[in-house]
Protein backbone atom coordinates (compact mmCIF):
# COMPACT_ATOMS: atom_id res chain seq x y z
CA UNK A 1 0.00 0.00 0.00
CA UNK A 2 1.13 3.59 -0.83
CA UNK A 3 0.96 6.01 1.71
CA UNK A 4 0.88 9.63 -0.47
CA UNK A 5 0.94 12.33 2.67
CA UNK A 6 -1.63 15.35 2.33
CA UNK A 7 -0.29 18.46 3.56
CA UNK A 8 2.46 19.50 5.89
CA UNK A 9 1.23 17.68 9.08
CA UNK A 10 1.94 13.79 7.93
CA UNK A 11 -1.08 13.12 9.81
CA UNK A 12 -3.56 12.50 6.72
CA UNK A 13 -2.63 10.07 4.38
CA UNK A 14 -4.13 9.18 0.90
CA UNK A 15 -3.77 5.17 0.58
CA UNK A 16 -3.11 3.30 -2.72
CA UNK A 17 -2.85 0.04 -4.03
CA UNK A 18 -3.33 -3.39 -5.72
CA UNK A 19 -4.67 -6.17 -3.71
CA UNK A 20 -5.10 -9.84 -4.92
CA UNK A 21 -7.58 -11.89 -3.23
CA UNK A 22 -7.73 -16.27 -3.32
CA UNK A 23 -10.59 -17.90 -3.01
CA UNK A 24 -10.03 -20.62 0.06
CA UNK A 25 -13.69 -22.41 -0.37
CA UNK A 26 -16.96 -22.51 -1.67
CA UNK A 27 -20.15 -24.08 -0.63
CA UNK A 28 -23.04 -23.48 -2.99
CA UNK A 29 -25.61 -26.78 -4.19
CA UNK A 30 -23.94 -26.55 -7.91
CA UNK A 31 -20.50 -28.01 -6.45
CA UNK A 32 -22.63 -31.24 -6.12
CA UNK A 33 -22.30 -31.35 -10.39
CA UNK A 34 -18.31 -30.90 -9.91
CA UNK A 35 -18.39 -27.59 -10.77
CA UNK A 36 -16.81 -24.42 -9.71
CA UNK A 37 -18.36 -21.01 -10.35
CA UNK A 38 -16.00 -18.75 -8.99
CA UNK A 39 -12.66 -18.18 -10.40
CA UNK A 40 -9.48 -18.92 -8.10
CA UNK A 41 -8.41 -16.05 -6.87
CA UNK A 42 -8.95 -11.82 -8.07
CA UNK A 43 -6.78 -8.52 -8.59
CA UNK A 44 -8.63 -5.21 -6.91
CA UNK A 45 -7.47 -1.71 -7.11
CA UNK A 46 -7.64 -0.21 -3.19
CA UNK A 47 -7.78 3.63 -2.74
CA UNK A 48 -8.71 5.58 1.15
CA UNK A 49 -7.86 8.03 3.85
CA UNK A 50 -5.71 7.44 6.74
CA UNK A 51 -6.27 9.82 9.72
CA UNK A 52 -2.99 9.50 12.46
CA UNK A 53 -4.24 11.08 15.43
CA UNK A 54 -2.35 11.35 19.01
CA UNK A 55 -3.83 8.59 20.20
CA UNK A 56 -5.47 6.64 17.42
CA UNK A 57 -5.31 5.89 13.82
CA UNK A 58 -9.12 5.70 11.63
CA UNK A 59 -9.55 5.56 8.40
CA UNK A 60 -12.08 4.65 5.09
CA UNK A 61 -10.84 2.38 1.98
CA UNK A 62 -12.91 1.55 -1.24
CA UNK A 63 -11.52 -1.66 -2.73
CA UNK A 64 -12.86 -2.24 -6.45
CA UNK A 65 -12.31 -5.72 -8.15
CA UNK A 66 -10.01 -5.56 -11.51
CA UNK A 67 -11.06 -9.35 -12.06
CA UNK A 68 -14.23 -11.07 -13.29
CA UNK A 69 -14.51 -13.81 -10.73
CA UNK A 70 -17.37 -15.77 -12.78
CA UNK A 71 -16.22 -18.82 -14.01
CA UNK A 72 -18.49 -18.61 -16.79
CA UNK A 73 -19.97 -22.29 -16.20
CA UNK A 74 -22.86 -22.74 -19.08
CA UNK A 75 -21.93 -20.31 -21.40
CA UNK A 76 -23.10 -17.77 -18.46
CA UNK A 77 -22.15 -14.06 -20.19
CA UNK A 78 -22.59 -12.08 -16.53
CA UNK A 79 -19.82 -10.13 -15.31
CA UNK A 80 -19.05 -10.57 -11.68
CA UNK A 81 -16.82 -7.35 -9.75
CA UNK A 82 -16.29 -7.40 -6.19
CA UNK A 83 -16.47 -4.29 -3.97
CA UNK A 84 -16.11 -3.29 -0.80
CA UNK A 85 -15.74 -0.59 1.98
CA UNK A 86 -13.57 -1.02 4.40
CA UNK A 87 -13.66 0.91 7.95
CA UNK A 88 -10.80 0.58 10.82
CA UNK A 89 -9.79 2.12 14.08
CA UNK A 90 -6.57 1.77 15.87
CA UNK A 91 -4.29 2.63 18.59
CA UNK A 92 -0.70 4.20 18.46
CA UNK A 93 1.67 3.32 20.78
Amino acid sequence: MLNINVGVSKHVKLQLGPSYGGLLKQTVDSLKMGADIYKKGEWSAIGGVWIQLPLINIGARYKAGLTDVNANLYGRKQTWKNQAIQVFIGVTF
